[in-house]
């Protein structure tokens, strides 16, 4: 699917029971010109009741965010890939051509709208920090794509309480996970279509079911799909409808199905280890994957390496 025209996306998940919120570029692509991720992390001043930024604190800490974008991107060739938050501290999240030691960096950005940064630098050629850390779960990435496809219905003036066809796919490397996919689909109300060979030698399967898309509706019934479909090694590909407005119920056109984009990969599988809170001499570790809710929270205004040592960190003044 195209990227939004902002290719920053925010979603809401959990670090350690902790609320977290999760700024991302869904675009950025890892590269081996840039191979050293800085994290730039702070104390807020003033988080909400659940350790995220404020209303009245998002202008500065995004004043920051571009102060820190222009300075390192200019001394050391970074490129800001997102930042979290979580436990009132906010993690800015970058990828360098070139490496720096922790104190320089920390000389070279200078003042930050009275924030007391710390710096973690680390040999990160396969940004593990952001494929693990930054980038929504399956979960988290279909809930940000049904929030595009409802707003595209929205625009079409659809009644989106109303229940219709939607039709969805899904596809599968053998015919034994498609058939198991099937059988389930079909346990849950779907109607299934047999599967057909698509032009990469996978197998497709298309199934349709009448379902409302109001609310959180999209995501239950995609967080549905995906319970089926992932443990079979399958790749949702996402849905489709027509708009059910009060003059032309059937004539409007389909929004295009929209998949979503492909999780960036490391090179290497790994399995996901136990998630940990960030502290105060850690760059953030794993982020637990978010509940299977809409996301709810208000995004901020504007808006990682294999398992190696904890990168060293040095306080500034």
């Amino acid at each position: 699917m195209a990227h939004p025209t902002s290719t920053f996306v925010f979603y809401p998940t959990e670090i350690d029971g902790q609320p977290a919120a999760i700024v991302v570029d869904l675009a950025a692509e890892p590269t081996p010109t840039n191979p050293y991720c800085i994290i730039v992390r702070s104390r807020m001043r003033e988080p909400d009741a659940e350790g995220l930024r404020s209303e009245r604190e998002m202008s500065r800490l995004r004043a920051v965010q571009e102060a820190l974008t222009r300075r390192l991107g200019r001394w050391v060739g970074a490129k800001f890939v997102g930042f979290l938050d979580t436990a009132g501290a906010t993690h800015f999240a970058f990828y360098a051509k070139r490496a720096a030691d922790p104190a320089d960096i920390l000389a070279h950005i200078g003042k930050l709208e009275g924030y007391v940064p710390e710096v973690a630098v680390s040999n990160d050629p396969d940004w593990a920090f952001f494929v693990e850390q930054l980038y929504p779960d399956a979960y988290a990435l279909q809930a940000i794509v049904n929030q595009l496809v409802v707003a595209e219905l929205a625009a079409q003036g659809d009644q989106l309480g109303a229940k219709r066809p939607v039709d969805h796919a899904a596809t599968f490397a053998t015919k034994r996970a498609a058939s198991a996919a099937a059988k389930k689909l079909a346990k849950a109300g779907y109607r299934v279509d047999e599967p057909v060979t698509d032009e990469d030698d996978r197998l497709s399967l298309s199934f349709s079911r009448k379902d409302a898309l109001a609310g959180d509706r999209p995501n239950l019934m995609c967080f549905e799909i995906l319970d089926i479909v992932l443990p079979l090694a399958g790749q949702y590909e996402g849905w489709g409808t027509l708009a059910v407005t009060p003059r032309t119920p059937s004539k409007k056109k389909a929004p295009t199905k929209k998949k979503a984009p492909t999780k960036k990969k490391a090179p290497a599988k790994k399995k996901a280890p136990a998630k940990k809170a960030p502290t105060k001499n850690k760059a953030p570790t794993k982020k637990k994957a978010p509940t299977k809710k809409a996301p709810t929270k208000k995004a901020p205004t504007k808006k990682a390496p294999t398992k190696k040592k904890a990168p060293t960190k040095k306080k500034g003044a």
